[in-house]
């Protein structure tokens, strides 16, 4: 229906006929508009009250966090002064006043009053110890308090900084109060860090005093970590504390950031005024109570619990914001009033906007954390290089793959190249710039070698961005780690490598094939019996190569079947069919062909024999069947006819053996008399079931013929295979009489089909599973832990100094030693178990349904066996394992399960070797924590080298005869230029471990020699110089040449240069040591060994060995005057000394009483700060042209 124009309704008109109701629309919008403008303002204010919340609760979240900080870095400073002990046997007032002070412990946390060690000093050496210390430090007044005897006495001995005030702490023993000794016994007990509740601080009197609390780290002897209670309890020397005043300790926190809230702390979990540590408001004037913000938290704090109170002041509440409200009433009057009906579309159209724009945001947001995530799950690191400027760019974890110095993301392009593999950076130049110039696609593999000499695999991506002009600005890349898959697949290659070799010289012919048909493998076998090559059926389809025309569709058929159900009729078991022949010709041949399922898809693997021959006996035996039903003497020239070729025998009705040729005979071992009259079990392995033989007989006993596989027992034991075929014969009447028997010996093609299975999972020296088959093992037990909740353990096991052995006896001794190591370790543990190599001289055994406790009992078994020399050959060779520990599902990630759980072991077993060896850790997480320290130092180090940041101190030796200098000890020092001077005994171990000490040795040899040969252009005495040899330079082959060239270089005679190594590294290196020290002594340089009498030195060697001088370490020289065990110690050596024709030095000389002793005993030379300091070289240059002589 169609409406003229003139009957449509005007909107004015339709304005005005609305009915009188619809007037008040916009007084209702009006007053709809004020009810949500009052909710706005009810919204806003709680809003505003919400935020204050949120900025009340991070403030107590961030002092709580700051405190615990605070206290995380007291501890850490207080285990380097804990460290201090550990890294020496004697720590001297000196000593420990130059630490605090490098280490600015006092300076950088205010409210510590200072830091001190307290000593143990059992009762029946008190008196001499305060006379001791009187006399030593100087300090008549000097006395334990409080007096009289306990059973456990202690004095704070060492205490910085020695201010007036805190002197009153000198001589406190400390574990008479009993507020402090319950913390002290709790950080004896665990060897952890342990404050005391609130207390007074004994350097504080009067009104003035603070309320305060201290630290305790035990002590012990020689630094060692003692696994159980009793041997902590036997072994404590003393603990390292610090003192703090509460305030100010917490004031050096907070500073200024909470003036507008109350933080209040107790101690303990009681809030009342008895246990107030700290107050902000001093007064105590404002109540909690009146506050609208009040929390508390509980702080555990080195196995103590402070309760912080916090309450806001009026100046925090006063920023509670009510113009935002008071805006929201003023705006929604006059929206409400000017707009009217408007306001909803309005308000309608923000809304629509903000949401768009957040879902936009939210969007953006997800797609960069996808993206980060991406990366940082995925291990993937970033780079971005700019062409114009050269100046480059890659992300923290490029550092770590390309062993950059940690933390440094900037660079140049030629930085970025310095670390890529020789052989490999060409290659990159050459892509890089191919991707620039020509625009081509950036995508290489290539080895980066970090500083250890270690060769990582590196797999990078990458594209230019380039302006509107074409021109090329950047280019922007991405570095993956593909190490472990290039080391699985050159892995891969070689067992492809030796599986192929085996399978071409394999009796039968071995077929591969996908599933799609195509041939994939065709060994050599299979080109003579069907007479293609190689090369003319790779890749093309099988059933076109060796399938007659008409049995092709039902190849095709039966592969379609199988793939789509997994089921298929010839599968899994040997066959007979008729196979082509390149010339055309069909011929019979057995077939056994098994699926494989790799990466999700079916190949197939095909044994083909060709049973022409077979087939022809059979037939001759099959028309001998039939012709001897007439003539038994018939058959029995049959018989004779393939008695040359086949194990041949015929059993009566009931199986016993009537009558068996000549090769029967042979190959069982028995002869004929011993077989006739007995059946077949004679020659019975046990290796089949009797459902087998129940199978075989119920055919033969239908009359059917059958054939099959048995391993049999020849009469020596040995096992053999046969292709059996048994055809039972007939009388006139249709019963059997006779069995007839003929196998064929196919013992040397199963051989080859075990070996090449042998290949594939197991390591061809030791017969252990290899990585292969670990891998599959593993992700078994995998599944067994997910579906029965059992836990099992992964022990990574290395072999110490195993390369040693290796290098100095040759890879034959190295290969047998594997092989004990094989046994040993099967021996240990049960047949449930898993143990394989992986590579070189690396195991790892799977410990099946095994907790921690399980696994350390078996680790213990493990190290103790190890204990035992092996007899290799001639020779017993000990060696010992570091084994590192991890549990599933305790330390796996469950997105690589298996890599993850090898690797936390791994790392475990590595942090075995770096305290020590031979002895076992569980993974923990904090070991990868370290793991990146010991990087990060290894790279500083790198650095000090070419930064010039090592110095040599030298330290005099003087002649106890004239008292005059005789000699110096060269001394390494490095100072680092963020963290100061650092511990010779911190990174001299990292040194050895990364192999970094070669270059460093080298350089104190250098210089040293430098040195000494100014100091004779200066005019200043003669006298040689010492200079200690690691284990790791002595195994460096041109060492000596080295030090010749050195000598040369500097003018100096060898008779100016002393080398000192020590007695461990003489035992433990003897044949590498005799013949450098032998080397060196005809030369003329002077020989020494450091720290004599610390290991177990044996009088031949000692003997043997070509040496000048033995030093007696300062271990025994320390408490020489007050020992008579130590000073019987260094009676013998200096007497086994002088016996020997050597001179005898005396190191850590430092009191008056060890040097009347050291005289006494004839003792030649000794080196301590009694007589000096080591001095850097100037000062040392003065200090000798002072001509200083020992009174």
């Amino acid at each position: 229906m169609v409406t003229s124009s003139t009957s449509r309704i005007n909107p004015i008109q339709q304005l005005l006929s609305w009915s009188p109701a619809v007037r008040f629309l916009p007084w209702l919008v009006v007053i709809v508009s004020l009810v949500v403008t009052h909710q706005l303002w009810k919204n806003a204010r709680y809003e505003a009250v919400r935020e204050l919340q949120y900025d009340f609760d991070f403030r107590l979240l961030d002092v709580s966090n700051r405190i615990e900080q605070r206290m995380q870095s007291l501890e850490q400073a207080l285990r380097g002064v804990q460290g201090l002990f550990a890294a020496s046997t004697s720590v001297e007032r000196d000593e420990f006043h130059a630490y605090i002070v490098a280490q600015h412990i006092v300076e950088s946390f205010p409210g510590i009053q200072g830091v001190g060690f307290s000593l143990i000093v059992p009762a029946a050496k008190q008196d001499k110890h305060i006379a001791a210390t009187v006399y030593k430090e100087g300090i008549p007044a000097y006395t334990i308090s409080p007096g009289g005897k306990r059973y456990i006495t202690t004095s704070v001995i060492f205490i910085e900084p020695f201010s007036e005030g805190i002197q009153r702490a000198f001589g406190d023993d400390m574990y008479s109060d009993p507020v402090r000794r319950v913390p002290m016994e709790q950080a004896r007990d665990n060897d952890k860090a342990v404050i005391t509740g609130k207390t007074k601080l004994i350097q504080k009197h009067g009104e003035s005093a603070q309320t305060g609390f201290l630290m305790y780290l035990p002590v012990y002897k020689n630094g060692a970590l003692y696994a159980t209670l009793a041997e902590r309890r036997a072994n404590l020397i003393g603990w390292v504390s610090a003192l703090f005043r509460t305030d100010d300790f917490i004031r050096g926190i907070l500073g200024a950031r909470v003036l507008d809230i109350d933080i209040k702390i107790y101690d303990g979990e009681n809030m009342s005024s008895k246990m107030l540590m700290y107050a902000a408001d001093s007064t105590n004037k404002i109540s909690a109570v009146d506050s609208f913000f009040r929390a508390s938290k509980h702080l555990e704090i080195a196995g103590h619990t402070w309760t912080m109170a916090a309450s806001s002041l009026p100046s925090f509440e006063a920023q509670l914001a009510e113009e935002k409200s008071q805006s929201i009433v003023v705006a929604g009057l006059a929206v409400s009033i000017l707009l009217g009906l408007f306001t909803g579309l309005l308000v309608q159209g923000r809304e629509h906007a903000l949401r768009t724009a957040r879902k936009i945001n939210e969007r953006l947001i997800e797609s960069e954390e996808r993206l980060r995530l991406s990366l940082m799950y995925g291990e993937i690191g970033t780079w971005d290089w700019d062409i114009r400027t050269s100046e480059l760019y890659w992300c923290d974890h490029i550092s770590v793959l390309m062993a950059c110095p940690a933390g440094k993301q900037n660079g140049t392009y030629d930085d970025f190249l310095s670390g890529i593999h020789s052989d490999d950076r060409q290659y990159m130049i050459n892509s890089m710039k191919s991707c620039v110039e020509e625009n081509t696609k950036y995508d290489i593999e290539h080895r980066v070698i970090w500083p250890d000499g270690t060769v990582r695999w590196l797999h990078q991506r990458g594209g230019v961005i380039r302006d509107t002009d074409g021109i090329p600005l950047k280019m922007l890349g991405v570095v993956q780690d593909v190490t472990s898959r290039k080391l699985e697949e050159m892995e891969l290659v070689e067992i492809d490598t030796r599986l192929h070799t085996i399978i071409d010289a394999a009796p039968d012919a071995v077929i591969l094939m996908n599933s799609e048909g195509i041939l994939t493998g065709w060994n050599g076998q299979a080109e003579k019996i069907f007479g293609w090559a190689r090369e003319e059926t790779i890749g093309h389809m099988l059933h076109d190569m060796i399938i007659p025309p008409q049995y092709r569709n039902a190849h095709i058929q039966g592969l379609k079947h199988f793939l789509a159900s997994g089921e298929g009729a010839v599968l899994n078991k040997r066959i007979e069919i008729t196979g082509l022949h390149r010339d055309g010709h069909q011929f019979a041949i057995e077939l056994a062909i098994s699926p494989v399922k790799q990466k999700g898809k079916y190949e197939f693997c095909a044994f083909i024999h060709d049973i022409t021959a077979r087939k022809e006996t059979q037939s001759l035996l099959l028309r001998a069947k039939e012709d001897a039903e007439r003539s038994s003497a018939e058959l029995i020239s049959y018989i004779q006819a393939i008695d040359q070729h086949a194990l041949v025998s015929v059993a009566n009705p009931s199986g016993r053996i009537i009558q068996a040729n000549d090769k029967f005979c042979e190959v069982s071992g028995y002869s004929r008399e011993e077989m006739v009259g007995h059946d077949h079990r004679i020659v019975n392995s046990g290796m089949h079931s009797s459902a087998f033989f129940a199978e075989m007989w119920a055919t033969i006993a239908r009359g059917d013929i059958w054939r099959g596989e048995i391993c049999n027992r020849a009469k020596s034991g040995a096992l053999y295979w046969v292709d059996s075929t048994i055809v039972p014969l007939k009388d006139a009447n249709g019963q059997v009489v006779r069995y007839i028997s003929v196998r064929v010996d196919i013992t040397k093609r199963k051989e080859s089909e075990q070996h090449i299975q042998s290949l594939a999972y197991f390591d061809v020296l030791t017969g252990l599973p290899n990585r292969t088959l670990l891998h599959d093992r593993l992700g078994q037990l995998i599944a067994e832990s997910h579906r029965d909740e059992h836990k099992f353990a992964l022990l990574f096991i290395d072999l110490d100094r195993f390369k040693y052995v290796n290098d100095s006896m040759g890879h034959a001794v190295g290969d047998k030693l594997l092989q004990a190591v094989a046994l040993r370790l099967q021996e240990c543990v049960r047949e449930v178990d898993t143990v394989s190599r992986i590579s070189g001289d690396e195991f790892i055994v799977l410990l099946r349904e095994t907790d921690a406790s399980g696994a350390a009992r078996v680790a213990g078994k493990i190290l103790k066996a190890m204990t035992t020399p092996c007899d290799v050959g001639t020779m017993q060779i000990a060696t010992h394992a570091s084994i590192g520990i991890s549990i599933y599902p305790d330390n796996a990630d469950s997105e690589d399960e298996i890599n993850t759980l090898i690797k936390h072991a791994d790392v475990a077993m590595y942090r075995v070797k770096a305290e020590g060896r031979s002895n076992f850790l569980f993974f923990a997480p904090e070991m990868n924590f370290r793991a990146h320290q010991l990087f990060s130092m290894e790279n500083d180090m790198r650095l000090a080298l070419e930064r010039n940041e090592f110095t040599l101190h030298y330290q005099p030796q003087v002649n106890l005869v004239n008292g005059m200098v005789c000699g110096a000890e060269a001394l390494l020092r490095w100072k680092h230029p963020e963290k100061g001077f650092v511990a010779p005994a911190e990174f001299v171990p990292v040194a050895e471990e990364t192999g970094q000490i070669i270059p460093i040795g080298e350089w104190v040899l250098r210089s040293a020699c430098a040195q000494l040969a100014e100091w004779r252009r200066q005019g200043i005495s003669i006298f040689p110089i010492s200079i200690n040899l690691s284990t790791s330079q002595l195994r460096q082959p041109q060492l000596a040449q080295m030090i010749i060239a050195v000598l040369e270089e500097t003018g100096l005679h060898p008779k100016d240069l002393e080398l000192e190594i020590t007695e461990g590294v003489m035992m433990n290196e003897a044949q590498a040591s005799m013949a450098f020290l032998t080397q060196m002594h005809e030369l003329g340089v002077q020989l020494a060994i450091d720290d004599f009498g610390t290991g177990y030195s044996s009088l031949s060697y000692l003997k043997k060995m070509p040496l000048d001088r033995l030093k007696v370490d300062q271990s025994f020289v320390r408490d020489v005057a007050i020992d008579e065990n130590d000073a019987a110690i260094v009676r013998s050596i200096i007497s086994l000394g002088h016996q020997f024709k050597l001179q005898v030095i005396a190191e850590g000389v430092e009191t008056l009483e060890q040097l009347d002793f050291l005289r006494a005993r004839g003792c030649d030379e000794i080196q301590g700060y009694y007589y000096s300091h080591p001095l850097p070289a100037e000062e040392f240059a003065v200090f000798v042209n002072g001509h200083p002589v020992l009174d």
